[in-house]
Parts: C-alpha cells; structure tokens; sequence
C-alpha cells in the first residue's frame, strides 16, 4: 500500500507490483508498506508540473523476537500500582508464554491502575494475541494498553473478551514507553485480568558501520550506537559501512536471531569465541574461524554456528592423523571460484591453513542453493597447488538428500584454497573471488512521479 499525505489517497499494487495515482502539483510525504516489512516513508516528495520525479522505497523485512525473549524478558519489565490498586502479574511458562496482569482488589474503594511496563529498545512493531475477564460489573474495571502515557482501550467488564481471542499490533519508537494496564475504578468487588500471549517484537536489521575499529561488542561501531542483543538480527554489508572501515573480530559470545553477511563484508571468529544464530545465517561475503587446537584422531568442526532453531550454518569438519596446531578455515559464500568457464564449481569457496599439514579427512559442507547445478553424489574437492587445481585426496563420498549438502574427501594432505566441482577445473588462475550479491531481504520500491497540468500518476514495480 503506498499513501500521500496530506492527502487520504491510497493505492495498492496488482499482481505484478504495479500500481497508479493521481494527485495535484505539490509536496508530499509518501509512505510505502507491505505485510511482513518495516513501513517507510519519505517526507517532501515534490511533484511540478510538466516534470518526473523518481524516488526509490526499500522496504526491510521485519525480524521477529518472539514469546518475552532477549530484551523483552520478563525480567526487564517493571510492575507498578498507582492509586489504591494492588495488581500483580503472573505467567503459564508456555511456550508460548502467557501474561496476566490481575488489577487492584485492596478493598480501598479508589480507583487505580496496574501497569506493567518498559522501555521499547529499538524502532519496531509489537504483536500479541490477547483477552479480558472480570467478575466485576458494568464498565467498573477496564484493560488498555499505553503507549508513552496514551492509554489505548482494549476491554471492559461490559465487553469481555475469550481470552487470547483477540490480536493487537502497534508500530513503537526506541524510548517508548509501553505498558499493559488493568484499571479499577473502586478496586473492590473482584479485579479484572488482561491476558497476553504470543507476544512479539518485529525490528529493522541492525547495521554494522565499523566507525572506529573491529570491535564487536563497541556500541560506535553500530548504526544507532547501540550493540545488538539475542532479540536482533544483523547485516554486515559495505553499503552501510563508514568511518574506520574494519569488520567485526568477536572478543565476545554474540547471540542474534539472523545474521546477513553480504558481498564484500566479513566477519572473524578467534579461537574460543562463539556465534549463536537463532534463525539464519546468510553469507554471501567471508566468515573466517581459527581454532587453536586441532588435535589428531578428533573431528573439529570449523564454522559450525547453531542456535534454538538447530543448525544455522556448517562449513568444514577435519580429522587428522596427528595434531595440526593452529588452524584457520575461511569461506566464501555465493561466489564464483575459479575463472574456468568450462565447468561450474560449487559457489562455496574454502582456504583451509593448517599450522602443520598433517592428513587428514575433510567434510565440506554446502546448501543447495550453491550447488550451481551439481548433482548432489557428482561433486569432489579439488585444491589449488599454485598453477593448477587437482584433486584434494581419495574417493570421496556424499550426502544423500541433505541440506546442507556435503562432500567427504579421505587422505588430504596439501592445504590452499580448495573448490567443489564435478571435473577437475582447468582454469590457469584463482578467480579473484568476485563477489556475487544474493538476493536482498530488501524489496525494492521504485516510484515513478510525472507532474502533468495539475496532477501526476505515480507506477511502482518491484526491482
């Protein structure tokens, strides 16, 4: 849906992603929003006549943090009583998690309310499913929500609600203050109860800027200065970057719900440190992992981040003969590698630097959608011995049916980039691995303005 203000004209897109209006000469604030994203909009869009202005939408998808978790738990909203009212809150541990904030019932025959509140961290919508009950009669007890003091009525004893029969959704600002409340108007003769589940925060993707040094954990290094928590997702890409230009080192455990390493970007993790991703992991840029201790007979496993949903992301797994030392493993993912263009080589590609090269067996891992075609039984590993590529090892074996994929290869012995392909690449150098963008969260919106005499037609499509 796509809105002009001061105007109250709306238009919405077809199948296609097209849409048209017609509005009069003048300056505009024009919104754009679609289900599943972050609305935008773009203040002073001005429209002359006889002229065309473009201007560009991206729309973000919004990420969700759900059920009191990360910077919503429980533990950081705060209970108060005003009035005569002495109101609690309690909770069935779910999942999901069920609130109900009980409201007064001191006997004190005033009025009073139970608000159970806290400070909104970062720009979002807030969603949860809810319901009201009360004993009391008429209109005497009332649940609303509150936003920065404005209360919002949800229910009343007259107008009771099943509980968790209703939804409610409500676009928030960093250093809001939201809160439930139960009112009672005598706090006396039975309190009311507001219930609440399914509660969940959708927010922007926090952007790494990398303002003064590679830091982490540093707030400066963070578009909107603050560090992201397990209830944000992240986006390392050179489009945001700025100031010190470096990418981020861990010298702390993070935990994100998804995290988008684009083309060009990368993100290092030392020996002992870990990356929790609850959700995805994307890498179309570089992700680098040293460990310290790679010991003989043992698998480590490099580059293998889970999180609550599972597996968010596996790259390599070694088992060698005797103990390698410090080892580094880097991929790169979504990424030509190699310049041959008689084959098409997985687009993963890995530099394996092991301290002592010892034999080893090697699994290396993939998703589907870089296989470039290869058959998933069809692929083989093959290293590159500074003029050519020639196989990795010995036979290797396969994956059947998995995602990610991955491709076993026996008796490696020599360590330098290696690719996935199913015949031996004949490419005389290394592709400078060119970086090849997957494909954006971010849908792009592209509005055309034409000002004709005293009004102009606006066409979007989606890029």
């Amino acid at each position: 849906t796509v809105t002009a203000v001061p105007t109250t004209t709306t238009a919405l897109t077809d199948g296609s992603g097209v849409f048209s209006m017609t509005l009069p000469v003048g300056s505009y604030d024009v919104t754009a929003e679609a289900t599943g994203y972050l609305p935008l909009t773009i203040e002073n869009v001005t429209i002359l006549s006889g002229t065309v202005t473009t201007q560009n939408f991206s729309l973000l998808s919004l990420v969700v943090a759900h059920d009191f978790t990360c910077a919503f738990d429980l533990a950081n909203w705060t209970l108060t009583n005003t009035g005569g009212s002495d109101g609690f809150y309690s909770t069935n541990p779910g999942p999901p998690i069920e609130l109900f904030i009980t409201g007064g019932d001191s006997g004190s025959n005033t009025s009073g309310d139970t608000d159970f509140w806290i400070e909104i961290p970062t720009d979002g919508v807030i969603s949860f499913d809810w319901g009201y009950q009360s004993n009391d009669s008429d209109d005497w007890d009332a649940a609303y929500v509150v936003l920065n003091g404005v209360a919002t009525f949800l229910a009343d004893n007259a107008s009771q609600v099943s509980y968790f029969t209703e939804s409610y959704t409500l676009n928030v600002q960093a250093g809001d203050i939201f809160a439930f409340r139960v009112h009672s108007v005598d706090n006396m003769s039975d309190p009311g109860v507001l219930g609440v589940t399914n509660f969940a925060f959708g927010s922007d993707y926090m952007r790494w800027r990398g303002d003064e040094d590679s830091d982490w954990n540093n707030p400066a290094n963070w578009q909107g200065a603050v560090v992201p928590t397990c209830g944000n997702s992240v986006i390392l890409d050179p489009a945001y970057q700025s100031g010190a230009q470096a990418w981020p080192v861990l010298e702390v455990d993070p935990e994100v719900i998804d995290l988008i390493v684009e083309g060009g970007a990368a993100l290092t993790i030392p020996d002992g440190r870990f990356l929790t991703v609850n959700g995805t992991l994307t890498n179309n840029g570089l992700l680098r992992h040293t460990i310290n201790d790679v010991p003989a007979s043992t698998t480590t496993h490099f580059l293998h981040v889970t999180g609550s949903g599972g597996d968010a992301y596996r790259g390599v797994e070694i088992t060698p003969a005797a103990q390698m030392g410090p080892t580094t493993v880097e991929i790169r993912g979504n990424q030509e590698c190699t310049t041959d263009n008689t084959s098409q080589p997985v687009q993963r590609c890995f530099d394996l630097a092991p301290t002592n090269e010892e034999s080893a067996t090697i699994r290396f891992y993939y998703l589907p959608a870089e296989a470039n075609g290869n058959a998933e039984n069809s692929v083989n590993a093959f290293h590159w011995d500074g003029s050519n590529w020639q196989p990795a090892g010995g036979t290797p074996s396969h994956s059947s049916g998995a995602d990610p994929r991955w491709v076993e290869v026996p008796d490696v012995t020599n360590y330098s980039p290696f690719v996935l392909d199913n015949q031996v690449p004949t490419a005389v150098t290394l592709a400078a691995f060119s970086v090849r963008m997957g494909s954006s969260l971010l849908p792009i919106l592209l509005l055309l303005l034409v000002a004709a005499g005293s009004g102009w037609v606006a066409w979007r499509r989606l890029a």
